[in-house]
């Protein structure tokens, strides 16, 4: 299968209530410039959300690439996960046919997405971990990351 260009996915979360099918309450957090807040790697891009209805920040990971038994694989780990209690992981949802991308390269127009939550400190309902640097950092879900020297 091929999937949309980060380009074609970019469009689409920046019209997010018109082409999510059940996270129709999310909007893209954009920058100073009103682009959305992401970060890429070779299988997928990440896009910063905020729920319109409780204010609540996601990630959402749109994939780049086709990889045998992805969703097997995601309900597999969400199963595992459930009997974990640490506040280092995070809940995540893998939801197939998601995300309408109007795409010229891609096979079909819905994809599928992960939507996960940041992980909260249960008392004080703020992120903690991983999530807080994630959350946070601005360069965690910066499109073009700047190259550092050793």
């Amino acid at each position: 299968m091929t999937y949309p260009l980060i380009s074609e996915y970019v469009e689409a979360v920046r019209n997010a209530e018109d082409n999510f099918d059940k996270l129709r309450n999310l909007r893209p957090v954009t920058d100073d410039k009103g682009n959305p807040v992401m970060t890429s790697g070779n299988f997928a891009v990440v896009f910063k959300m905020r729920d319109e209805k409780n204010d609540k920040l996601y990630a959402v990971k749109c994939f780049l690439k086709d990889q045998p038994n992805r969703a097997e694989n995601y309900r597999m780990i969400a199963e595992e996960l459930e009997f974990v209690s640490s506040s280092f992981l995070t809940k995540f949802q893998y939801l197939d046919n998601e995300l309408f991308v109007d795409s010229a390269n891609a096979d079909g127009e819905e994809f599928p997405v992960l939507l996960m939550n940041p992980a909260l400190d249960s008392k004080r309902q703020k992120p903690i971990g991983l999530s807080i640097w994630l959350i946070a950092t601005p360069a965690a879900f910066n499109s073009s990351p700047k190259a550092t020297s050793s």
